[in-house]
């Protein structure tokens, strides 16, 4: 013999069947199944428990026994709200009255073309027998991650709607509510939605091949290689000792290195390098496998200066100080004959003087200025005896 779920007419009631005092509607998080839970009744004589749903409580599932407290809403889907009522029954027929309705929460969550933000919706957990404290709005970005961070709050009267912005590199996000009871002994879990970013292929990774660093011009060298996405646009990015990734440079057509200069502020510094694609909606996406590379201290600043060169001399028929250290905004070189008159000058630090056949043999003065990138200057002047 079956009742409805809303129980016998009051003229057949026999007994007051104690109710059940808490009920939840949730979602398994594996399964992304309704699961209904509630706490057993208090009637001894009870046995069993009637669940309706929908509106107008038509009949659901029918448990037989006291100690059935929860029940797998295998054929709801949890995308979609629902509504559910249970009450007590006892081998009499008598029952209990109906709960009041509780519900499920149903989470929504998109990303608009070409916008950084996930727009997140999440629907009331209605029914909770104390009441919603508040609702915690949890994000992953990794599959593999055991679990999920907390980035929202809200309590029950806030609007149930947070932009949240992922990481940059993260091509998809999951999210999950979760609503808190004010009493905290039973919470509700939302269904799982995964948001996955518009982008193109991203099985034609670009790679970084090496690094070079040049520790006297104190710049680095980064060598790249692509595949049939090289055409595509693209950024570098400069990490430093592990910080936060800062992009250097955006990359137009297909080219095969990038020479990061001036980096004498990060001396003993690891620098790390990586490229991204982007999107339709220049969105950095598809990162490749960083590359670092430690820059070393500059040494000291030094010059040595050869006091004499021999004409024809592969060795040492030229002249040019030797510097030790990163060379700063100046460089000048002099060289006078007897009679003041300047016979050769140069701001490169790579060029030497090359005298000709024709250069008199005797001594030249020098005057060399050498501005360092640690703020040293020196300043130096002599004589150098050209022999023939």
């Amino acid at each position: 013999m079956m009742w409805p779920a809303w129980g016998l007419p009051a003229a057949w009631a026999q007994r007051y069947v104690a109710p059940c005092s808490r009920w939840v509607a949730t979602v398994d998080e594996s399964t992304q199944q309704i699961i209904l839970r509630w706490s057993p009744t208090t009637d001894s004589l009870a046995t069993g428990y009637h669940i309706c749903s929908g509106d107008t409580c038509r009949q659901y599932a029918i448990l037989h026994s006291r100690w059935d407290t929860s029940y797998v809403c295998t054929d709801h889907a949890p995308t979609t709200a629902h509504r559910y009522r249970l009450h007590v029954f006892d081998a009499e027929g008598n029952t209990s009255i109906l709960s009041p309705s509780f519900g499920n929460i149903v989470l929504q969550a998109y990303a608009a073309a070409c916008q950084s933000a996930v727009s997140i919706d999440w629907s009331a957990c209605e029914g909770m027998y104390s009441g919603v404290a508040e609702y915690r709005l949890y994000a992953k970005s990794d599959p593999s991650a055991q679990g999920y961070e907390l980035i929202a709050t809200s309590d029950s009267a806030a609007p149930r709607h947070v932009d949240y912005v992922p990481p940059l590199d993260a091509q998809k996000v999951w999210f999950k509510v979760l609503a808190v009871g004010r009493d905290t002994l039973i919470q509700s879990t939302s269904n799982v939605v995964c948001v996955e970013r518009e982008a193109a292929d991203t099985s034609a990774m670009l790679r970084i091949d090496s690094l070079l660093v040049d520790s006297v011009a104190y710049q680095v060298k980064v060598l790249l290689s692509g595949s049939d996405s090289s055409e595509m646009p693209r950024s570098l990015w400069r990490s430093t000792n592990g910080g936060q990734w800062q992009r250097l440079a955006m990359l137009e057509g297909s080219p095969t290195e990038y020479t990061d200069r001036d980096i004498h502020p990060y001396r003993d510094t690891l620098l790390c390098y990586r490229t991204s694609l982007q999107d339709a909606c220049n969105s950095d996406y598809a990162f490749s496998p960083q590359q670092c590379t430690i820059i070393p201290l500059p040494p000291q600043p030094d010059i040595q200066v050869p006091n004499a060169l021999r004409l024809g001399d592969d060795a040492n028929g030229t002249f040019r100080p030797y510097i030790a250290g990163v060379i700063g905004s100046e460089y000048q070189l002099f060289v006078y004959n007897r009679q003041g008159l300047c016979v050769f000058h140069t701001d490169s630090p790579a060029e030497a003087w090359h005298p000709s056949d024709t250069t008199p043999q005797g001594a030249y003065t020098y005057l060399l200025r050498v501005a360092f990138a640690d703020g040293t200057i020196q300043t130096l002047y002599g004589t150098i005896t050209l022999i023939k």
